[in-house]
């Protein structure tokens, strides 16, 4: 996938959880995000920085429907060689209440790698689905 093409399913993607979350609605949004600084960037057990300090900033809103979109950003180096210096990752989704104690959550997210060498492609889309009780 090429870096141009990442940035169109990035677009499309965000503006298209942004406008679920933030459309008109009965209630408040709420917005929220973090900065963190950690000594490593470890995702699914794996390194995304070769073990260096990394920082990641997330911002994102949530509706009183339950319904969230995001933006993450993350310093990363994931080979030895030349690598994008930056994860891009835009994500939306919904949390439904089934009970009293239990939720189930949906999220789509699009990670890309800017300034990633041309014949390496990180990039990649995720589908997760959660049962949460309590």
């Amino acid at each position: 996938m090429t870096e141009g093409r990442d940035w169109r399913i990035c677009t499309a993607v965000g503006l298209l959880a942004v406008a679920a979350a933030v459309r008109p609605a009965r209630g408040e949004e709420t917005a929220a995000g973090f900065l963190a600084l950690a000594t490593d960037y470890l995702y699914h057990g794996l390194s995304q920085s070769q073990g260096n300090p990394t920082a990641l900033l997330d911002g994102h809103v949530r509706n009183e429907d339950n319904l969230f979109a995001g933006v993450t950003l993350a310093s990363v180096q994931l080979n030895h060689g030349p690598s994008a210096p930056l994860e891009v990752g835009v994500y939306g989704g919904g949390v439904r209440d089934l009970s009293a104690d239990w939720s189930a959550q949906g999220t789509l997210a699009h990670y890309f790698y800017p300034g990633n060498p041309p014949d390496l492609s990180y990039a990649y889309t995720e589908a997760a689905v959660g049962l949460e009780w309590r």
